[in-house]
């Protein structure tokens, strides 16, 4: 039972980490300055101009359309398939299950993949940046501010090993993890039940226990009822016979003799 509550925990972050990466990803989908400065292998950046030491002007650009929509889509696919998961625990379907923990695999993969893409764009939109920071005489302190970018590649590589790691242990102990939510009497015909946990409870035997001592019961009580109604007849038979000698005393002590005298004669 620990073993299923760490992975359905395991399952918790890796879904919350999506929703961090969502709303990151949605922060950083548009620019406030023209293309034309964005499109100067600047995308993404953000550039702050201070005054002494204050912030005077911002100037952000944001991923590129195709970065944003790779990581929107895999968010949004990585939920479903959890959802589906969770789903698929519940009802016991073994072979959804697999299906779908082989694609959040996949997933996984994938987003690992984007993670690597999107952190050699912001290393070369960085080298950039810096570039035109150091050209640009405009009279403030120019600096090339990354800590949203990174937060972002952050949590794109952690959701993507909550992924994967969700997935390997999900196949790695699948037996025991939809074993675990089985009612008590709950067998199937097929099923030998071989893989049952460590200290787990084998739910064939106690279903012949219980119908062995069921059988029992039921064979204890209709001896007990067969005896009864011997019992019973036995009665029924005494009761029968006492009446038939009761009624024969009636009819002897209410018929009459003749009466005989004797007489002495010499």
């Amino acid at each position: 039972m620990l073993l299923k509550s760490l992975i359905i925990t395991l399952y918790l972050f890796n879904f919350l980490s999506v929703i961090a990466l969502l709303v990151l990803s949605f922060s950083q989908i548009s620019s406030n300055v023209t293309e034309d400065l964005c499109s100067y292998k600047l995308s993404p950046s953000k550039i702050v101009a201070y005054n002494n030491d204050k912030p005077v002007l911002t100037t952000e650009c944001a991923w590129a359309d195709r970065s944003s929509i790779q990581r929107i889509i895999i968010c949004f696919i990585i939920i479903i398939d959890l959802i589906l998961l969770i789903s698929t625990i519940i009802k016991k379907s073994k072979i959804n299950y697999w299906l779908i923990t082989l694609f959040l695999f996949a997933l996984g993969v994938g987003g690992f993949y984007i993670s690597i893409y999107d952190s050699i764009i912001v290393k070369d939109s960085k080298k950039i940046c810096e570039l035109v920071t150091d050209q640009q005489d405009t009279g403030y302190d120019m600096e090339c501010e990354y800590r949203n970018l990174y937060a972002t590649l952050g949590v794109s590589f952690l959701t993507a090993t909550f992924t994967i790691l969700s997935s390997i242990l999900s196949l790695r102990y699948t037996s025991k993890i939809l074993n675990q939510v089985k009612p008590f009497f709950d067998v199937s015909k097929n099923s030998k039940n071989q893989n049952l946990e460590e200290g787990g409870v084998d739910y064939n035997k106690l279903k012949k226990q219980h119908e062995k001592e069921k059988q029992k019961q039921e064979k204890q009580e209709k001896q007990k009822q067969e005896k009864q109604e011997k019992n019973s007849d036995f009665f029924k038979e005494e009761s029968i016979n006492s009446e038939n000698f009761n009624n024969t005393g009636a009819i002897l002590s209410n018929s009459s003799y003749p009466s005989f005298s004797a007489t002495n004669s010499i």
